[in-house]
């Protein structure tokens, strides 16, 4: 009896084993079946979020305006828009061929990018921010703000790089020392007498030498710029930044809510396909990899009436300009990286001219910007103490200094002297236009004579402002590609082909 009593025992208790663990395998089921539910959900709601996003972009992509206004624009200004490019240089042929088809229909053009143009080709090469610059100059750029991507590579390499820009390049938010390291603002007047005021921000970022406004500072340099464009006759200001549409901290969106003044925001950073912001805000942003292209239709009065995104799908390329890429890209996949400062020979030596107020091509452009600037600085002088700080760092910002294109100290001596010629506030001064082209001509002739002296007096060609290898390699030897043997003569004294410095006696090959 004892006996059986046992083995009873023990087979209820392994019962009881059995059934604990059939209980176990229901709850464990149960659990992963509760937590694939929950996955399932969390993914449904990011869809259906994801869809809505793209459904709200799709609507942005809507008819191209020229279809419904019988072929004419006229007396429309059309600003096209890109951002966060990334390499992907293709799409810069897009650009200009929409420029020109808006162009034909009557409207008058501006094309700005809102930064990172820069980064890794789909073909595997690197475009950095000199490349990217003259890409864009070729599709007929006139405005862009940087992205961080621009300053990956350091101070001193973007330095050299903007020098080579050939359009106006917008920044209120960074600072070298205690003045602003590019233009902050700008207003571009149309035919008709319309003034459309921009400024530039970037998202803070990390490079030696640099310092980044962000948070209430950065608001408070966008508060002053929208100000004083209004108070310069802008009619409208549009902010052009590389902030990322977020409800976060430094975003578009939350610049639009605190800073009063803003007519419109042309974006990048987030890589976002949108036409407003989460709250209706006046956001737009083209994607990324030009996957779209801004669009916005300004009327006679300079107030946006319509804006939209286009697909690139649905524009044709430019032969010339893509002409340009593709030997671009060749360069790139025979090993030759950004960094070598490889790019088309059609690129002459005006494409490194000053990525400032000088450095435009359209008629009257300087003279009307510095009647306007000097306007600004009487409309700053009248605002109070509780501002004065604010006025103190925008005063610093609008100044061109030393630091963008200049490589040596006498050089950074001529440019310290040009600024100071304007008025208290640091602002460069223009001369006439018909006085400037004189001037640039004589100066031009009297440089390539000094360059002849310098090159038949010591048979060494020495270094002036503005050059590159290839451009040195372009006008002495005949042909742009030959940098590297000046480079590989010369690598006692160049230790990067990038960066050449005013004053250098470099050795020729022969011609």
């Amino acid at each position: 009896m004892q006996g059986n009593a046992t083995e009873l025992t023990s087979k209820i208790e392994d019962v009881k084993i059995r059934r604990e663990k059939r209980r176990r395998k229901r709850r464990m089921k149960k659990a992963v079946i509760s937590a694939v539910t929950a996955a399932c959900i969390l993914v449904s709601t990011a869809a259906c979020i994801g869809i809505r996003a793209q459904l709200k972009a799709e609507a942005g992509n809507k008819t191209d305006v020229r279809e419904t206004t019988n072929g004419s624009l006229s007396g429309k200004t059309v600003i096209l828009h890109s951002n966060d490019v990334h390499g992907s240089i293709d799409g810069y042929s897009r650009m200009a061929s929409l420029r020109k088809g808006f162009e034909e229909d009557g409207a008058e053009v501006i094309v700005a990018d809102a930064g990172d143009f820069s980064g890794k080709t789909p073909e595997g090469g690197t475009v950095g921010a000199l490349e990217g610059f003259m890409m864009m100059r070729l599709a007929g750029y006139d405005l862009a703000t940087l992205g961080d991507a621009e300053f990956d590579q350091g101070y001193e390499k973007l330095r050299h790089d903007i020098s080579g820009a050939k359009l106006r390049l917008l920044c209120a938010n960074v600072f070298k020392g205690d003045k602003g390291f590019l233009t902050s603002d700008y207003i571009y007047e149309t035919s008709k007498g319309v003034k459309i005021g921009f400024f530039g921000l970037t998202s803070p970022a990390v490079c030696d030498g640099l310092t980044f406004l962000s948070g209430d500072e950065l608001m408070g340099a966008a508060r002053t710029e929208a100000d004083s464009l209004k108070k310069a006759g802008a009619d409208t200001v549009i902010a052009l930044t590389h902030l990322g549409s977020s409800a976060k901290k430094n975003s578009s969106v939350e610049l639009y809510k605190k800073v009063k003044g803003i007519d419109f925001i042309i974006d990048g950073h987030t890589h976002d396909v949108i036409t407003e912001g989460p709250g209706g805000e006046p956001i737009q942003s083209a994607g990324e990899g030009f996957s779209y292209i801004g669009v916005i239709v300004l009327n006679g009065k300079g107030e946006v009436e319509d804006h939209y995104v286009m697909s690139t799908d649905r524009i044709t390329s430019d032969d010339d300009v893509q002409k340009e890429a593709d030997k671009l890209k060749t360069h790139m996949s025979t090993g030759t990286t950004a960094k070598d400062k490889v790019v088309s020979n059609t690129i002459d030596d005006s494409s490194r001219s000053f990525a400032a107020d000088s450095s435009s091509d359209k008629e009257g452009d300087d003279q009307r910007l510095e009647t306007i600037k000097a306007e600004t600085v009487r409309a700053r002088s009248d605002r109070s103490e509780e501002t004065e700080t604010t006025d103190s760092a925008e005063t610093a910002d609008n100044a061109i200094t030393a630091d963008i294109a200049v490589t040596t100290e006498k050089t950074e001596k001529v440019e310290s002297a040009e600024t100071t010629e304007s008025a208290s506030d640091g602002l460069k001064a223009s001369a006439p236009d018909t006085g400037e082209a004189s001037q640039d001509t004589d100066a031009a002739a009297k440089v390539q004579t000094e360059e002849k002296q310098m090159i038949s007096n010591n048979g060494k060609y020495e270094v002036v402002k503005g050059d590159c290898l290839w451009n040195i390699a372009k006008k002495h030897l005949g042909d742009g590609t030959r940098w590297q043997e000046i480079y590989e003569l010369n690598k006692g004294i160049i230790s990067n082909p990038s960066l050449i410095y005013v004053g250098q006696q470099l050795v020729l090959p022969p011609g």
